[in-house]
């Protein structure tokens, strides 16, 4: 089976802490040092001069860059269901412990107070493209994010499969009859994996953003960093690497904790982050995801939390609810009884304009969507 290729706003990378790819690389190096060194040798005596020593100053290197090599689509082992049609991608990454940053969000006197013009209690409009606030409100103040936390979750996860070479088409996990009662016991949103079954690592992130599940979370954080506490230390060391000061995770799941919170604005900052990743964008763009047989389980679908608000509380025709003008459409929504109903979303047109909405405490899925679709309307000028 052919290596996962990773790649970042559409370029691709060989990570720094590859171990077989960078390896590769580096002998090439080696070679072409060697060759130079012989020509400077010769060079050298021609002139009667005398090589005290050779420079070795570059023998390793960082990255592979590319930006127009194409792909084809990897073989998910089952429909990918998007908005706007389109199959998985090649999952992507950052180059290794290169971070580009994070949007930085701004308002000034064009930017709009929202107001009573929604129902949810707080929310942001942002220009993807430059950071600018368009409109907000109580954006800066302190909430609980529910399982909008687990795109953070998957951020972190997805980072420690590129730094450690991972190959999440081919890497297999099993879960744990403890998380299978954590999860019970908390009255977790679940992917749905039984006791003993073996999926693909590819599948279980799937697992943690279509069907919000808490289960798959647990198992990557389990992976990575050998639990929970471990993995939340990471999730926030992310944040804090970002600049997010109003940021604070307890949990990798979004389970209620009165000092698990974020405010709207930082949740921004987390979705454009996350979109960067061709790969975590596109598990944000499924309406569902049909997981392949596996050990224990037959194949079976997983829908979509957001698009269960969208269709099933809001209408029942999807097109009506995304952005109007949108050609990438998609987003994470999140509840629990302190947060209500949160979602974040993203939108793309045609000529490349880029929105974020975020809105948060709202008291059904119905009031959640029909405020994003409000805001949409009013702030974003998509063109598809």
């Amino acid at each position: 089976m052919s290596k996962t290729v990773y790649r970042y706003n559409g370029s691709v990378y060989t990570p720094s802490g590859s171990t077989v790819r960078a390896r590769n690389a580096a002998n090439g190096t080696v070679i072409c040092l060697v060759i130079m060194v012989v020509v400077l040798a010769i060079v050298c005596i021609s002139l009667n001069l005398t090589i005290n020593r050779a420079s070795a100053d570059n023998d390793t290197i960082s990255g592979v860059y590319n930006a127009n090599s194409v792909y084809e689509p990897l073989n998910t082992g089952g429909p990918a269901n998007t908005d706007v049609g389109g199959s998985s991608p090649d999952t992507s990454d950052l180059p290794s412990y290169n971070s580009p940053g994070a949007l930085k969000l701004y308002g000034d006197e064009k930017t709009a107070s929202i107001g009573s013009s929604i129902t949810s209690e707080y929310a942001i409009v942002v220009d993807g493209n430059t950071g600018h606030i368009l409109a907000s409100k109580k954006s800066s103040e302190r909430i609980y994010p529910a399982s909008l936390t687990k795109v953070m979750s998957a951020i972190v996860a997805y980072e420690y499969m590129i730094n450690n070479d991972v190959d999440i088409m081919s890497t297999y996990l099993e879960i744990s009859q403890d998380i299978i009662d954590y999860t019970y016991r908390e009255g977790a949103s679940n992917a749905g994996f039984k006791k003993g079954e073996k999926v693909r690592i590819y599948d279980v992130f799937h697992g943690v953003i279509v069907p919000s599940g808490a289960d798959a979370t647990l198992m990557l954080a389990e992976f990575c960093y050998g639990g929970k506490q471990e993995f939340v230390n990471m999730m926030n060391n992310k944040a804090a690497e970002l600049g997010l000061e109003d940021t604070h995770f307890v949990t990798c799941t979004g389970l209620h904790n009165k000092d698990h919170y974020t405010t709207v604005r930082d949740l921004a900052v987390i979705l454009d982050y996350a979109c960067r990743y061709d790969y975590i964008k596109y598990l944000m763009q499924q309406t569902s995801y049909t997981y392949p047989e596996t050990n224990v389980s037959s194949a079976r679908t997983a829908t979509s939390t957001l698009y269960r608000w969208r269709v099933n509380q809001y209408n029942k025709t999807l097109s009506k609810s995304q952005a109007p003008g949108s050609t990438q459409f998609g987003g994470k929504s999140g509840y629990t009884p302190e947060a209500k109903c949160c979602l974040f979303t993203f939108a793309e047109d045609s000529k490349g304009n880029e929105y974020i909405v975020v809105t948060c405490y709202a008291n059904s899925g119905k009031i959640a969507v029909t405020d994003y679709m409000s805001l949409y309307s009013r702030f974003c000028s998509l063109e598809g």
